[in-house]
């Protein structure tokens, strides 16, 4: 459960290990509107259970509860309401789920045999280590970026794998009148760096060819006959998707080793850079889908998509 809910922000879900029957109506009545009320084990909702299922239903509960007249000093009806909507999240070691929540809810199990139980058991206790507390450290404090990107041609291929650095916005800059009439934009690119330790493992892993080939040949639909590479080097970010090789020139003349556009990395490295103490550190690793000009189409975005994945993975198991 924790580790789907470190999805969610913060601000955004409500983690309980038990509810009463009541607990739901004496909280605000906007509370938990629009956000993920967790609860660790089914069987502590049990007396709440009604009360849930109703306000997922009808996006509203309410109770009439007796109190005191605080003037009067006479029991009076006090109405009290919650909204929704609301995602429930449930954990549950029961065989057999109830019936209601299996219409209401997505249901998703896990294998719990001797075997895979030993298996947590080895990492949840290796996880304790100074090795796996510096590792989780690591984890933490790097915002990962995995996605496709178009490639410059003739410096990437299809499916190779680039890691940006630097990343900047290329549509950076200030639009003046020309002689003549019409405008052109003055570039003014503020260039984010990889950080030099990320850095130096990805270089370790483009070295490994054997390790880039088996990532490509486990792809079991159509791939490129050439083979992929890990590619480390500038990836220019924008706003728009370019199909238009007079605009990739363009972005071309900013760098001279550009080797990808995407639409996302320089603004996760400037969300990083400007983010308070202690920093995270960011990484964007986009696979090459196509060329960004005429010739540009979707034949490969699955494949790409995947070429990514497997090398952001490869990367955070080897951390």
């Amino acid at each position: 459960m924790d580790a789907v809910l470190a999805f969610v922000p913060e601000e955004q879900r409500v983690q309980y290990s038990a509810m009463t029957g009541q607990l739901l109506f004496y909280m605000g009545d906007t509370d938990l509107q629009n956000k993920v009320l967790a609860i660790v084990e089914e069987g502590g909702a049990q007396r709440a259970s009604y009360a849930l299922k109703l306000l997922q239903s009808e996006g509203e509960g309410s109770i009439a509860s007796t109190g005191k007249d605080p003037v009067s000093g006479r029991h009076v009806t006090h109405e009290y309401r919650v909204k929704g909507p609301v995602m429930l999240f449930l954990t549950t070691t029961a065989i057999d789920i109830d019936e209601e929540l299996l219409n209401r809810c997505l249901v998703l199990t896990v294998n719990e045999d001797r075997a895979q139980t030993q298996a947590i058991q080895r990492i949840q206790r290796k996880s304790q280590t100074i090795e796996g507390l510096l590792r989780r450290r690591d984890r933490e404090e790097l915002l990962r970026l995995p996605g496709i990107a178009a490639g410059i041609r003739g410096r990437v291929k299809i499916g190779d794998v680039i890691v940006g650095d630097p990343c900047w916005d290329w549509g950076s800059g200030k639009w003046k009148t020309i002689d003549g009439g019409g405008s052109e934009l003055a570039v003014a690119p503020h260039q984010l760096p990889l950080h030099s330790a990320l850095k130096f493992k990805f270089e370790r892993m483009a070295g490994d060819r054997g390790f880039v080939d088996r990532i490509r040949n486990d792809w079991p639909a159509q791939k490129p006959s050439e083979a992929a590479d890990i590619v480390i080097g500038p990836v220019a970010s924008g706003a728009a998707v370019l199909r238009d090789a007079r605009q990739l020139d363009n972005v071309e003349k900013q760098h001279r080793k550009v080797c990808g556009v995407d639409m996302e990395a320089y603004g996760v490295y400037g969300a990083c850079m400007d983010a308070r103490l202690p920093q995270p550190r960011a990484v964007a690793i986009k696979s090459v889908c196509d060329f960004a000009d005429s010739s540009k189409n979707d034949d490969y975005q699955s494949y790409a998509a995947y070429m990514s994945a497997q090398i952001l993975r490869a990367f955070l198991e080897s951390a």
